[in-house]
């Protein structure tokens, strides 16, 4: 737990200072405000109560420098100070609670933004390999719980102030006090002791159940057609309902696990009260009650702040085990410099000449020397190649290579002598690549084709275009409805031809020097395939085109050169 509550100062350290350590003076300035206020309180009672033992107090005559006021006047100026602290205290737990949540923002929000620029930088065979209930999970029930485990500390700092200053307080007070403190200290950790090893269990379990969650999501959406052709909806509907039926189960544990502390504490404090004035029932009441009144109020505050300190214990040690995924996600998927594809470079990059793909070996298992992939390659400005090999034999790869997203271990991929990865972003400027699966956004047709909302002249004339070159009046009635009909995220209700014919285009709209086609035709009929290859080979001159088919003999009069993936 000491290394976690480490890890969380480091966290909201780096991410948050200013706004971390501002909310921890805040914290403190809280605190003594309490601290304040309560001995404000002990004068106005005694004050009111015994007023004769406080004017003979040595230390009341040495240091209070108002004694020239009357009794009435004393009494009324302890109590504006009461007062005064309990609403500046009020105040200032306030200002807190706003700081926490906008630190606590920050970071998780940094946080999620880690994890999207790990996914935009990593190598695609990297990130290929990651299981997708896992990853829909961390970005979901992973965070909020990483949320919570920082809420949870920074709420353990303000009340471990708050019971510190009471504490101390309390002992100036009454030795007594101390005793009892401690009495509450041993059966704290004794329930914690008893309580988080259950809590760590309850947590492995319902972060297992929530990944499977976030995995029959991921079915539904796409593998609805198998669910439903091979009858298995009710057999997924009554799987889901019972992983989350555990859920119920194990919240409920967890909730009686964090919260029946509290009443076994209250029926203690009773006891112990009920016990002290029993006791002491032979000595002057009038005499004790500003100290009474002061003890119990200490103990008033300090009852609910010991009991959120149990909580936020509890709720660290419950959601720790998702903090740790979280860390262990980033440690075993850090990206070192031959990992990483995104350079912050962004010159511009001339491609005159060709590319070259130069003794580049790749396998997707790095402990394994089998089914090494090899690539040796020269494509000259202008070319156009046609891509062939057997199924699976790794032409998608070949791409993904050319393409820069994956980084080879062995070998370069280098564009007029210069290595693409020395500036990637320039690269990807001069580069369109329409991948077997693209996706759709939610958004007008043209906005998912051109990515903008406002068109110059020269967008509207350049994207007419295009809408004669991919037949998109298959997609929609004419130009103009391609501004007016949304879709939705990822189409489902557009067919493959359809959604291909919308990919063709939003890389023609890029006007790339370089196009990398792969079987990004194979749900457009042939005529239609062989139709948008010539008019890109007429409308876009100097074009470099890279395409594998699966049809290829219709098509392969318009390449000048064929690559033969083995």
């Amino acid at each position: 737990m000491l290394k976690k509550i480490l890890i969380c100062h480091s966290i909201l350290g780096n991410y948050s200072k200013k706004r971390y350590y501002l909310t921890i003076l805040l914290n403190l300035l809280n605190s003594s405000f309490q601290l304040f206020g309560v001995g404000s309180l002990l004068f106005f009672v005694t004050l009111i109560t015994s007023p004769d033992v406080l004017f003979n107090n040595t230390y009341y005559i040495k240091y209070f420098p108002f004694q020239y006021l009357s009794k009435e006047e004393q009494t009324f100026l302890f109590s504006a100070c009461f007062l005064s602290f309990f609403l500046g205290s009020a105040l200032l737990t306030h200002l807190s609670s706003i700081m926490q949540q906008i630190v606590i923002f920050k970071v998780v929000n940094n946080l999620r933004s880690k994890i999207f620029n790990y996914f935009f930088k990593v190598d695609l065979s990297k990130k290929n390999i990651l299981d997708t209930g896992t990853v829909t999970n961390l970005f979901g029930y992973t965070l909020d719980n990483i949320k919570i485990f920082l809420e949870s500390y920074l709420k353990l700092i303000n009340d471990i102030f708050l019971s510190l200053f009471l504490i101390t307080f309390l002992i100036l007070l009454d030795h007594l006090s101390f005793l009892i403190i401690i009495l509450f200290i041993i059966l704290f950790s004794i329930m914690f002791s008893i309580s988080k090893k259950k809590l760590i269990d309850i947590a492995k379990i319902l972060q297992n159940i929530n990944e499977k969650l976030s995995r029959f999501g991921w079915y539904v959406v796409h593998g609805h057609q198998e669910i439903v052709l091979f009858n298995r909806k009710d057999k997924f509907i009554l799987d889901y309902e019972n992983e989350n039926n555990k859920t119920l189960k194990l919240n409920i544990r967890n909730y009686l696990i964090t919260t029946l502390p509290k009443n076994i504490i209250e029926i203690i404090v009773l006891i112990t009260i009920v016990s002290y004035l029993t006791l002491n029932k032979s000595s002057n009441v009038i005499e004790q009650l500003p100290f009474l009144t002061a003890i119990l109020y200490c103990i008033y505050r300090l009852i609910p702040i010991f009991l959120t300190i149990y909580r936020s214990i509890t709720n660290m040690k419950y959601h720790e085990y998702s903090f740790n995924v979280f860390l262990d996600f980033i440690k075993k998927n850090s990206t070192s410099s031959s990992d990483e594809i995104e350079n912050n470079k962004l010159k511009k990059i001339s491609f005159n000449k060709d590319i070259k793909i130069s003794n580049v070996i790749f396998n997707y298992n790095l402990k394994s020397s089998s089914n090494q992939m090899k690539y040796n390659y020269l494509i000259k400005k202008g070319d156009y190649i046609l891509v062939k090999g057997n199924s699976g034999i790794g032409k998608t790869t070949f791409f993904n290579i050319l393409s820069g997203l994956i980084k080879p271990k062995k070998g370069t991929v280098s564009i007029d002598n210069s290595n693409i990865h020395e500036n990637i972003n320039a690269y990807w400027k001069i580069l369109g690549y329409v991948p077997q699966n693209s996706y759709l956004m939610h958004g007008t047709l043209a906005w998912n084709i051109t990515y903008k909302k406002n068109y110059t002249k020269k967008d509207i004339k350049l994207l007419k275009m295009i809408f004669e070159i991919c037949e998109l009046n298959k997609v929609t009635k004419n130009f103009k409805t391609l501004f007016e009909n949304f879709i939705v995220t990822d189409a489902k209700h557009i067919s493959g031809g359809q959604k291909q014919r919308i990919q063709i285009a939003r890389i023609l709209f890029k006007r790339p020097e370089i196009i990398i086609f792969d079987e990004s035709f194979n749900a457009i009929d042939q005529s239609s395939e062989l139709k948008i290859l010539k008019s890109i080979k007429k409308y876009f001159k100097n074009i470099t085109l890279i395409l594998s088919s699966h049809r290829p003999n219709k098509i392969k009069r318009l390449f000048n050169k064929t690559i033969v993936i083995k």
